[in-house]
C-alpha cells in the first residue's frame, strides 16, 4: 500500500506541530522519519495512525482519503517506544489480543499467533508473561502483535530506544530482515542518525514541524541540501565564507583570503553561503597537498591502530580529521599541519 501526506497541519493550543508536510512512501518502502525531539516525528506518526486529526491538509492509503477514518478501520500495527504489553497475560494472549477483538475462530487465531512468534523467534516463550521476558524479546512481541493482524501499513515509533546498544544492533538487522521478507510499507521515526542511515529505504528529516529535505542515506550524508541537514546526520566541518565566482560545476568561496572549491547542493540566493566537508573526506599533511588546503595547528591527536582522528586548530576554526588505516602516528600535539580536502567531497550551502 502507498501512503501519502498532503498540506498536513496540526495544532495544539497556539502551537503548530505540523507546518504543512507533504510526502509520499511507495509500497513496501522502509521510510524513516528522522529528527529532534520535539520536531513533530511522532505527531506525524500518530496523525498516519488516525490518532490525531489534522486541523488541515489530507492522509490517503493508495487513493483511499483516510484522514477521518478511525484507527481501528485503518487496517495498520503499531510497535510503540514503550512496548505497551498487558503484563498480566501471556506472550500468546498479546500477541492473541488484536485477533480476538475482530472476532476471528480460534483456529486461525492459534495459526497466526504461531506464525507471528516463529516470525520473531519466541515460539518457545508463548506461555511467558513480559516481566520474564528481556528488553529485546519484550519488543519482539510488541512487534509480533503489530504484524500477526497482516497489517497494511506498519509505523514504529522509536521502537529500539530503550534497548542498550548490542540489543539495538540485533533489533535493527531483525526488524529489517522481518521487513525486506513481509514487503509491508513501513514508516519508522527515530531521533539516532545511525539507525535511519543504515536501514532506511529513504529519510525523510524535520525539524520544527517541517520536512527540510527527503532522500536515501547517501543522499542525505552526501548532499545535504541546508545546513541543518549537514550537522544533524553525522559529523561534519563548516565554515562561513563569501560566494566570489564559479568554475564549471563548483562555487569557489572566500574564507578570510583563503580560497577554496566546493559543489552546492541547493539553490544560493545571496553570497553569504557555508562550506562544510566530512571529517574523514580531509587528510592531515606536513606540507604539500592539492585542492582545498587549510593551514593550522594540532590541538589533539588520537590514535586507535584503525584510524587517528585529528583536531587542527586554524583561523576559521577547529577542524576534525577523521584518517583509516594510518601506517602510523600522523600528526603530534603542537605541529604545524595542512589539511587537505578534495573540492567534490566539499560542499556548499545557502
Amino acid at each position: 500500500m502507498r501512503l501519502r501526506l498532503e498540506g498536513v497541519r496540526k495544532f495544539f493550543g497556539d502551537f503548530e506541530a505540523l507546518k504543512g508536510i507533504s510526502f509520499e512512501v511507495d509500497h513496501g518502502e522502509l521510510f524513516f522519519i528522522l529528527g529532534p525531539s520535539g520536531c513533530g516525528k511522532t505527531t506525524t506518526l500518530r496523525v498516519i495512525a488516525g490518532f490525531y486529526i489534522p486541523d488541515e491538509g489530507r492522509v490517503y492509503f493508495d487513493d483511499r482519503d483516510v484522514t477521518f477514518t478511525p484507527p481501528y478501520k485503518r487496517n495498520i500495527g503499531m510497535v510503540f517506544q514503550y512496548y505497551a504489553l498487558w503484563p498480566h497475560m501471556t506472550v500468546y494472549d498479546n500477541v492473541a489480543y488484536g485477533l480476538k477483538i475482530r472476532g476471528l475462530p480460534e483456529r486461525e487465531i492459534r495459526e497466526r499467533v504461531r506464525w507471528a512468534l516463529e516470525l520473531v523467534k519466541l515460539e518457545e516463550h508463548a506461555k511467558k508473561y513480559p516481566n520474564q521476558l528481556s528488553g529485546g524479546q519484550q519488543q519482539r512481541v510488541a512487534l509480533a502483535r503489530a504484524l500477526v493482524v497482516e497489517p497494511q501499513i506498519l509505523l514504529l515509533d522509536e521502537p529500539l530506544s530503550n534497548l542498550d546498544a548490542k540489543l539495538r544492533i540485533e533489533m535493527r538487522e531483525e526488524i529489517k530482515r522481518l521487513q525486506n521478507r513481509l514487503k509491508i510499507t513501513t514508516v519508522y521515526v527515530t531521533h539516532d542518525q545511525m539507525e535511519a542511515l543504515s536501514m532506511a529505504d529513504r529519510i525523510a528529516v524535520m525539524n520544527d514541524g517541517l520536512i527540510m529535505q527527503i532522500g536515501t542515506p547517501v543522499e542525505l550524508y552526501r548532499k545535504p541540501r541546508n545546513r541543518f541537514v549537514a550537522s544533524f546526520i553525522g559529523e561534519i566541518n563548516m565554515f562561513e565564507g563569501e560566494l566570489v565566482g564559479r568554475e564549471g560545476d563548483f562555487a569557489v568561496v572566500e574564507l578570510d583570503g583563503n580560497t577554496v572549491k566546493g559543489v552546492p547542493t541547493a539553490e544560493i540566493p545571496h553570497s553569504r553561503v557555508a562550506v562544510a566537508f566530512r571529517p574523514e573526506a580531509a587528510s592531515v599533511v606536513k606540507e604539500g597537498g592539492g585542492g582545498n588546503v587549510l593551514e593550522g595547528e594540532v590541538e589533539s591527536s588520537m590514535y586507535y591502530g584503525s584510524k587517528e582522528t585529528v583536531f587542527v586548530k586554524t583561523d576559521f576554526g577547529m577542524v576534525k580529521v577523521e584518517m583509516f588505516n594510518p601506517r602510523g602516528r600522523v600528526a603530534r600535539r603542537g605541529e604545524r599541519v595542512r589539511v587537505v580536502f578534495d573540492p567534490s567531497d566539499t560542499i556548499v550551502l545557502p
